[in-house]
């Protein structure tokens, strides 16, 4: 399964990507971005644990790919795991002082805090933690 995924970047423009799911398992699923121009790039991946009520961002990250940058990938890459998975998708929390813990790295911080601010993710206080909350579209 392969779809087009219109991201919205800094600049404001939209930009095309292709995002994937090959093969997922019953617990694991990485979501696999790519520039429309350079589908055999090196590509985003968005790594989700899909064992519980909610998907756990397990990583996000671009491997220096400098397209990538600043082009709301990973705001739209959450946004439409949320939709294909039909649940939350949630962060880690923030460093929490376990330095072998998985928690919330700034970069990751950055794409949750433009969520919310967008009005596609809500903040929880108590538990450190974002989650989508349902409006899947990038306006």
């Amino acid at each position: 399964m392969t779809d087009l995924l219109v991201c919205i970047g800094q600049d404001g423009e939209q930009h095309p990507f292709l995002i994937s799911l090959p093969e997922p398992t019953p617990d694991l699923v990485t979501f696999y971005v790519v520039h429309s121009d350079y589908p055999s790039a090196t590509p985003f991946r968005l790594v989700l644990d899909n064992s519980g009520a909610e998907a756990l961002v397990e990583a996000m990250t671009h491997d220096g790919e400098v397209f990538y940058a600043r082009k709301g990938v990973p705001d739209a890459a959450l946004l439409y795991a949320s939709r294909h998975l039909g649940k939350t998708v949630r962060s880690h929390a923030g460093p929490a002082g376990d330095p072998y813990a998985n928690y919330r790295w700034p970069n990751a911080d950055k794409v949750w805090v433009r969520l919310a601010a967008r009005g596609h993710a809500v903040y929880n206080v108590a538990e450190d933690v974002y989650r989508t909350n349902g409006r899947t579209s990038q306006s």
